[in-house]
């Protein structure tokens, strides 16, 4: 459930914290995963969890400056532009990312390989922001829906996307002209991040996440949540 409020509520202390307040990205499936895992994990340390909506960008901006708790995950290197998140060691979650197109007969293995093409990416997702970094026919989008619908009106060659998301942006809006293109151009761990504020609950959330791992209860909860997501799409 996704909680409104306003920014000028700070989190208390982490000895006082009993709930969490986390940037969440709506209509974003691989966020809804971890989404699932934090929320499973901070209730075995007895701290609920909630989740605010905004766009990718300003996630990152109400995160680092503490009005919110932190980030639901994101790539390891995002410490370098916000650098008061903590990232928390052990990933809970990866993006598969791959290229949709509508186009047929084409071998697209490497990002290099889309630089002959007009090629979709969202703002803010730091994972196609560094695949499309030297490609010259870049256009950025603000959200995942915009791009797949100009990708299916052909206003674009290709836009890159985690499979997930992009599976279920598919089935969500109906689109039967776009497909996945190749394998996966690369595979990128995802991190949970709290503001410094939090630093205390970092070793604690941690050991939660690794015996979630090594329990597989952290994959098992992963395909979980996939199967109902792509189930239950209206």
């Amino acid at each position: 459930m996704v909680l409104l409020f306003s920014w000028s509520i700070h989190a208390k202390s982490q000895s006082e914290t009993t709930t969490m307040y986390f940037a969440n990205i709506p209509n974003n499936f691989t966020v809804a995963i971890g989404a699932e895992v934090i929320k499973t994990a901070y209730q075995k340390l007895g701290i609920a969890v909630e989740f605010v909506d905004m766009p990718t960008k300003r996630a990152l901006k109400q995160s680092n400056e503490g009005k919110v708790d932190g980030e639901i995950h994101r790539v390891w290197s995002i410490v370098d532009s916000y650098p008061n998140l903590i990232r928390v060691p052990t990933p809970i979650n990866y993006i598969d990312q791959v290229v949709f197109s509508s186009i047929q007969n084409v071998d697209i293995k490497q990002c290099e390989d889309l630089a002959p093409y007009t090629v979709g990416i969202v703002r803010g997702v730091k994972h196609a922001e560094e695949c499309t970094r030297d490609l010259p026919l870049q256009r950025v989008f603000n959200t995942s829906t915009k791009m797949m619908t100009m990708l299916s009106a052909q206003k674009i060659d290709f836009a890159i996307s985690s499979w997930v998301n992009g599976m279920w942006l598919r089935k969500t809006m109906d689109i039967d002209n776009v497909h996945v293109v190749g394998p996966p151009v690369s595979r990128q761990l995802l991190y949970h991040y709290v503001h410094k504020k939090h630093a205390d609950l970092v070793e604690k959330i941690d050991a939660v996440f690794i015996d979630m791992q090594e329990s597989g209860e952290l994959e098992l909860l992963r395909k979980q949540v996939i199967n109902d997501l792509l189930k239950n799409a209206p």
